[in-house]
């Protein structure tokens, strides 16, 4: 992931660059955006959990055109195709997956448990009471009414989620993650065939991005600072704004580095605090990647 990072040797080139050149007009972009004071702060970092993510990376793979803002039709086009190749999506089929190795469920979050055995010691995980392999059978039903017919279910795994594996199905969560976790326990070995959606970040298409675009963490307060939008409106700069990469934390920015004078601005905004998306996006797919 070091090659994703953007090198600090090439910003101070780009910043010289711009200083140096004889545009007054980017200097002056770059300079008005350095002296902004806005409350930029870095974004929350993300906890293992047993819910799938229901924003951030995985959105990207089919990333949806409404979900870019911006005045012109054209720059959010061009933002979504960027976008668009940050994260491949595939589909596996298996005929015989170890239900033991599903540790997380889909479906609307709950309490922020790091793992299945911890929701099961919760209050709502108490009305399943699994003594044995009878027991077991009436509960992983719940969630699975053909278990015992041997019918496939879906999981879903992201390669910067540490490969875990999450149950796809929102019906009865509790007993699926109770049967697991019984399974587990009593070293139960059940295999039951799967169509495992995967989520792989494409190096290729991140790294293309990088060389692209100014990503970058807009606090909400900007969109009614005067000195920040009368920046950026009176320029023309062109921009595109995206909602959905972090589940609890403000939109992003997203300036090209191929227009003069969006550069400018985003490098202004990067000497003023703004937190770089790429690199934050960077290290924590290695620290998502790192956990066991």
């Amino acid at each position: 992931m070091s090659g994703s990072v953007p090198r600090f040797t090439h910003l101070l080139g780009s910043v010289g660059s711009l200083l140096g050149f004889s545009d007054y007009r980017l200097r002056q972009i770059y300079q008005r955006a350095a002296l902004l004071r806005l409350p930029f702060t870095p974004p929350p970092p993300l906890s293992p959990s047993v819910w799938w993510p229901q924003t951030g990376l995985t959105c990207l793979a089919s990333l949806p055109r409404g979900a870019l803002s911006g005045p012109v039709q054209e720059d959010k086009a061009a933002a979504h195709r960027a976008l668009a190749r940050l994260v491949d999506e595939t589909h596996e089929t298996y005929a015989s997956l170890e239900l033991r190795k599903i540790d997380g469920l889909a479906g609307s979050p709950g309490e922020p448990f790091a793992h299945l055995e911890d929701l099961v010691a919760s209050h709502p995980c108490r009305r399943f009471r699994i003594l044995s392999y009878q027991d077991f059978e009436r509960v992983i039903s719940l969630a699975l009414p053909r278990f015992l017919a041997g019918e496939s279910t879906r999981l879903l795994t992201a390669d910067w989620l540490g490969g875990r594996l999450f149950w796809a199905g929102e019906r009865q969560r509790e007993a699926l993650a109770c049967a697991v976790v019984y399974a587990r326990v009593r070293g139960l070995s059940v295999s039951l065939p799967a169509q495992v959606t995967r989520y792989r970040l494409n190096q290729a298409g991140l790294c293309a991005f990088q060389e692209q675009y100014h990503a970058l963490w807009m606090p909400p307060q900007a969109w009614t600072s005067a000195g920040f939008m009368h920046l950026l409106l009176e320029n023309h700069i062109p921009y595109a704004r995206l909602t959905k990469l972090h589940p609890d934390y403000q939109e992003v920015l997203l300036l090209p580095r191929t227009r003069r004078r969006s550069n400018a601005l985003g490098l202004g905004l990067l000497k003023a605090g703004a937190f770089d998306a790429v690199e934050w996006l960077a290290k924590w797919v290695a620290a998502q990647a790192s956990i066991d």
